[in-house]
């Protein structure tokens, strides 16, 4: 692995530790099985504020499919068709 890809996998597993760490009532409701297992993923790295061509990259999935998800987590969060952003929501 290349340093970026190390320093990369490095941020997903303190971002994933702090989210642990945690008592967030949005953490909760995305623990609490309303979510997929995908889109319980891609809401973490919406959280640790990568881009979609990041997530995309990183769960070796299209773009298409990661603004899929992002439209699913943010319909079921009922921020759909309101100008609120998803990250600051997660």
């Amino acid at each position: 692995m290349s340093d970026p890809e190390n320093k990369t996998l490095m941020e997903i597993v303190k971002a994933n530790l702090d989210l642990l760490m945690s008592q967030d009532n949005t953490a909760k409701f995305l623990s609490s099985g309303n979510l997929t297992q995908m889109e319980m993923r891609v809401a973490d790295f919406v959280r640790s504020g990568r881009s979609c061509k990041d997530i995309a990259s990183l769960l070796n999935i299209t773009m298409n499919a990661v603004s899929f998800h992002r439209k699913n987590i943010r319909r079921k969060l009922g921020i759909n068709k309101k100008k609120v952003n998803l990250q600051s929501c997660l």
